[in-house]
Parts: structure tokens; sequence; C-alpha cells
């Protein structure tokens, strides 16, 4: 696998209107879609074949597995208790809660979902790391 620099204007790749996601709705996420693109040799990043290492490099800044993986499951479960304290005013709609649950839970998926942290922490104890 190999990664590539591809210029938004690129022929033939198209970018869906901005997906109204659950939570952190300020990122911005949408959808590519790539019909017979043509991407020149100077586009390529790294060597051939080094698309996957770049790709975990880039991951790898935001995941400092161990750490991330306990403080997306601690705020969770923090967001979760509140929701619960405040019964039906935190389930609201619209509440302070109800955002902080929805942005919370992208922390469990975003850089790397927890089952891949807990396979990146194994991998490391085993010495495959």
């Amino acid at each position: 696998m190999s990664a590539f620099l591809v210029p938004t204007k690129t022929r033939g790749l198209q970018s869906s209107a901005t997906v109204d996601s659950l939570g952190v709705r300020g990122l911005g996420c949408s959808d590519l879609s790539l019909d017979a693109v043509f991407v020149p040799d100077e586009a390529l990043l790294g060597q051939p074949g080094e698309g996957f290492r770049l790709a975990m490099w880039a991951l790898d800044g935001g995941r400092a597995a161990m750490a991330k993986l306990y403080a997306s499951e601690a705020a969770h479960r923090a967001a979760d208790k509140v929701m619960q304290i405040l019964a039906s005013a935190g389930y609201r709609r619209g509440s302070t809660v109800e955002k902080l649950f929805r942005n919370v839970r992208a922390t469990e998926i975003y850089q790397g979902t927890s089952e891949v942290q807990k396979m990146v922490i194994a991998a490391h104890v085993v010495g495959e790391l």
C-alpha cells in the first residue's frame, strides 16, 4: 500500500456534503469517492509500499495508547454518570450533558477505537512494537 497526496480539484475525486455526525459536529467530516483518478508519480508520499507505515505514524502521534484508552473511557463513564444523576434533565436534546455525551463518545472512536488501542497496548506489552 502506498500513500499519495491528491489535490481536491483532481478530476474523478468527489466529496460528499458534510456528514451530520452524532458528536463533534464542528469537525466537518465528509465522504470521499475516487473514480478513475489519475495520480502522478510526484504525488507519492515516502517510498512505494510505505503507505501503511505512514498512516500508522500519523495516528501514533495522537494515540499515547494507554493514556488515550484510559482518558476516553474515563470521560465516557463521567458523562454517563452525569446523565444518570441529572435524569431527564440530562437526557434532553440540546442540554449541555447531551452535547458532552455525544462528543465524548467520539474520543473512543477517533484516532483508533478503544479496541485498536487495546491491541496496540497488547502488542507493546508482548514486545511486538
